[in-house]
């Protein structure tokens, strides 16, 4: 709690007169005030300022500048440094005196030296760390002349020491109509952090009792300022103003994430609506290379804000970005990451990444890939491997100078990671989204049959039942959006001429990203090497698998890529090192039989596409696969829009084409223990149509079956001599167990 006896130095114990010569001193407007918390900060009060609440127990203050931009008034505010401020808790109470009594004698030297330019002026110590001077004008005058003249002012006064702040109000030329500008704290009130009460000086910085007697003063000519030699610019990139940003706006988070300094300013913003001028100007040159409209966005949380004011004073910011040195809390050391990368701005960070955009496709682009331990180089867009000693004339080709050390880079493919290459955490991402990927979810509700009808009638002809293109539209959707691989396929089987290719080429690639979708043959899966895996979240598999024998070896691989959460990538020279396996898969074939899939598969939906598309008049040469482009956008828009469910996209429909492959794969004593296994009593009789066999059996088997008649029933289908114990071992491998029951032996599952 305050103190709450009456200070002979407080305004409320001003007599009559003197309250009304402080209104005419100090209050430049009485539609709203602000009022000072217990920690020091102020909150706006949104409503009057009336007499009782400036000559009442709060301490308050006002707004420099009035609606038409005139101040009264003019402040030199002479503090401690942030930086030494924020030390002050491991300082003894003679340490902290010392920092007083040093930012006192400044004062006392600037006072003296206005004194002898014989401009009238007051004294004032704050309550806290700092101590004011005052000048009171004549009349209501320009707050930009009289901010031209203050800070004439300041370049003539003693040089600063170090470790000293020094601030000018008022801050801002000019206010908008509904704007406020800078805040002041009035003189004679308790600072309600220390608990001091303010109070003015003489001449020989003593406290005197009150206000002391006031000469109002015009704007004095002042002498004219020496001539400073042009210093050596540091090598900082320039930024280009507003209307072209130096640097992307999704490259801020990474400057933020990585500069702490910064978090604090922004999250100070956010509580206390607040920063300190020099904050303000360190905070307005990192962003102000993003655009000043991120400037703005920022700004305008806090409480003072002045739109025109703040373009002001970015306007006349010098176009460097603002230096670790000058941050309070780096100013003694970077912080360790600083060091590591070897910049003085945290605006460095921004350039630590790049995308892809960023690379020139005409300049070969080096690393070491610390996985393959081998260097590799990008080119127009593609990555070549290449031998150490052959570095050296790479360079020279181009007319480029060898680094003294090449960058070394893990490589990974992640498509929620947005940069191609992160120098900090020393990435290269072969992941990168399509132009139509960027696109973001709106409101828009679009039609296929109208917006897109190319598009929807080659999936209706590829997939010509309704459920099986809409269970592929949701699956394609949840690929789009979440940007995830899904645990399931598509298994397209069908003549040719139906569309497959054609979806894939002229709809997925350029959706996904045509060097990111890949289509494989059989011969590419036989093969050891797998260069195609690289950088591929995309793969269509063409005929694969066209045999038997190459089904049964190759079917474990391709399980594996569709639900591996890794994979070994194997390129020639490099060595072989896993990746993340964010490869969807599709399947194309003519084949009856294209791969082996169980009926309890989980990963693919397999589906029979229609009649070759010359034949529907769907297919009309280059103006076909025009429209599709023309419609590409459209569609990409209602993937973005579409509500897609992506557990029911990491399920696999039940189809009766993937039926008939499942039994098509499986030999006689499988099926047969698959359908008695299904309960599916209605398949067995119709299986058994053609043979002199009646079953005593309900379409429902209820999970067993008498023994004897099962093995009738087999012969009835399948044909041929089975012995009772030959078909109980077959029956036993696929879980049907034999049992006896009230003395008749029986099959259970």
């Amino acid at each position: 709690m305050l103190n709450k006896q009456k200070d002979s130095h407080s305004k409320n114990d001003l007599n009559a007169n003197d309250r009304e010569l402080f209104k005419q001193l100090f209050v430049n407007r009485e539609d709203d005030y602000a009022y000072q918390k217990a920690d020091g900060n102020y909150n706006r009060a949104k409503s009057p300022l009336t007499d009782d609440i400036l000559f009442g127990d709060q301490t308050v203050g006002t707004y420099n500048l009035d609606r038409s931009s005139n101040v009264i008034n003019a402040c030199l505010d002479f503090d401690i440094d942030k930086k030494i401020h924020e030390t002050k808790d491991s300082m003894s109470a003679d340490e902290w005196d010392q920092w007083i009594q040093t930012v006192k004698q400044h004062t006392k030297s600037c006072f003296a030296y206005l004194q002898s330019l014989d401009i009238p002026c007051y004294p004032e110590f704050s309550g806290y760390k700092g101590y004011h001077i005052w000048f009171f004008l004549d009349k209501p005058m320009p707050a930009a002349d009289v901010r031209r003249w203050i800070q004439h002012i300041r370049a003539l006064l003693p040089a600063m020491p170090k470790d000293l702040a020094l601030e000018l109000f008022p801050k801002q030329d000019k206010i908008s109509a509904d704007g406020y500008g800078n805040f002041v704290k009035f003189p004679l009130q308790v600072n309600r952090k220390s608990g001091k009460c303010s109070y003015f000086l003489d001449e020989d910085f003593n406290p005197i009792v009150g206000l002391p007697e006031i000469t109002r003063t015009g704007l004095v000519e002042l002498p004219k300022l020496p001539e400073e030699p042009k210093k050596p610019r540091k090598a900082f990139k320039t930024y280009q103003g507003s209307s072209n940003p130096d640097l992307a706006l999704e490259k801020l988070p990474v400057v933020i994430e990585n500069c702490a300094y910064m978090q604090k300013l922004l999250k100070r913003i956010e509580e206390e609506q607040h920063l300190e001028h020099a904050e303000r100007i360190w905070l307005a040159n990192i962003l102000k290379p993003f655009g000043n409209d991120i400037v703005h966005e920022y700004f305008s949380k806090l409480s003072d804000y002045d739109a025109e004011y703040t373009d002001q004073q970015l306007n006349s910011l010098g176009g460097l970005p603002s230096v670790c040195s000058s941050s309070p809390m780096c100013a003694v050391e970077r912080c360790p990451l600083m060091q590591e990368i070897g910049k003085e701005s945290p605006i460095a960070f921004a350039y630590r990444v790049l995308t892809h955009n960023e690379i020139d496709p005409r300049k070969p682009w080096v690393f070491f890939n610390a996985k393959a331990q081998r260097h590799h180089y990008l080119y127009d867009g593609e990555q070549y491997g290449i031998p150490k000693e052959e570095l050296k004339t790479l360079y020279s080709n181009f007319g480029m100078k060898a680094p003294k050390r090449q960058k070394i880079l893990f490589p990974k493919f992640d498509p929620h990671d947005p940069w191609h290459i992160d120098l900090m955490k020393r990435t290269i991402n072969y992941f990168q989204p399509s132009e139509y990927m960027k696109l973001g979810r709106n409101d828009a509700t679009l039609v296929p049959t109208k917006d897109f009808p190319t598009i929807w009638q080659l999936l209706g002809n590829v997939m010509p039942v309704e459920d099986e293109k809409n269970h592929f539209v949701n699956w394609l959707a949840t690929i789009f959006n979440t940007k995830k691989k899904l645990r399931t396929s598509f298994v397209f089987k069908g003549a040719q001429g139906a569309g497959k290719n054609a979806m894939f080429e002229h709809i997925l690639a350029p959706l996904f990203g045509r060097n990111q979708c890949r289509v494989v043959k059989n011969e590419d899966l036989e093969e050891r090497f797998n260069p195609y895996m690289r950088g591929a979240f995309f793969l269509a598999f063409d005929e694969v698998a066209h045999d038997n024998k190459s089904r049964n070896r190759l079917n474990s691989k391709l399980k594996a890529l569709i639900t591996d959460d890794k994979v070994t990538l194997n390129d020639k020279n490099d060595k072989a090192y896993e990746i993340e396996n964010r490869m969807n898969c599709v399947f194309f074939s003519n084949e009856a039989v294209p791969l082996v899939v169980e009926q309890s598969d989980r990963r693919f939906t397999v589906v029979r596409t229609g009649g070759n598309l010359a034949t529907r008049d769907l297919f009309t040469g280059d103006k076909f696969f025009e429209r599709i482009k023309a419609e590409l956008l459209p569609f990409s828009q209602y993937l973005k829009n579409f509500p897609y469910d992506e557990n029911q996209a990491n399920t696999a429909l039940d189809t009766s084409e993937k039926r008939n492959l499942a039994a098509a794969a499986m030999d006689r004593y499988e099926e047969f223990a698959s359908k008695l296994k299904a309960n599916d009593g209605e398949w067995l009789k119709g299986a058994n149509d053609n043979f002199l066999y009646s079953p005593s059996f309900d379409d429902d088997l209820s999970g067993n079956i008498r023994r004897s008649e099962a093995k009738d029933l087999f012969k009835a289908i399948y044909g041929g001599e089975i012995s009772t114990q030959a078909l109980t071992k077959k029956l036993a491998v696929h879980g049907i167990e034999c049992k006896k029951r009230n003395g008749e032996y029986i099959y259970v599952w």
